[in-house]
């Protein structure tokens, strides 16, 4: 087994205070699911700037802000291997465009969704996760 390094970045957008989510659709065969925004980190890249690159490349998005690294990794496994990834708190707004590396076999879309939906819509890991993180993005956020 070999202990690979990542990023999550939880993208979110504080509307008046409800909290929305932007998700991306994964569609690998075998393997559908809606989730944060994930990423390898490379080297020895810092795992800030990996996760402004993959918000780049994933979903082009040019104005945010990231808020905080949370104080936790979060363990993914991915067939024997096992993914640390650093978790980071990114705030946007909806009205910013939204433009999705998209390949059908790999991302075909993205959607908005406030908390409730988020919860119901993500993969299980991802709301593990989302559950874990609540509580220090709602204080981020002001809420």
């Amino acid at each position: 087994m070999v202990e690979k390094k990542g990023i999550i970045s939880i993208i979110y957008d504080n509307n008046g205070g409800q909290l929305y989510f932007l998700l991306v659709h994964k569609n690998l065969p075998g393997n559908k699911a809606w989730e944060f925004v994930k990423g390898h980190v490379i080297g020895e890249m810092n795992t800030e700037e990996a996760a402004k690159q993959e918000i780049n490349e994933t979903v082009g998005i040019k104005r945010y802000t990231v808020k905080k690294k949370l104080d936790f990794p979060f363990a993914v496994s991915d067939g024997s291997d096992t993914i640390m990834n650093d978790v980071f708190l990114v705030e946007t707004s909806m009205n910013v465009p939204v433009k999705l590396d998209y390949d059908i076999n790999k991302l075909n879309t993205y959607l908005w969704c406030n908390k409730k939906r988020t919860l119901e819509t993500i993969s299980e890991k991802h709301r593990e996760l989302l559950e874990k993180a609540l509580p220090e993005l709602e204080k981020t956020a002001g809420l």
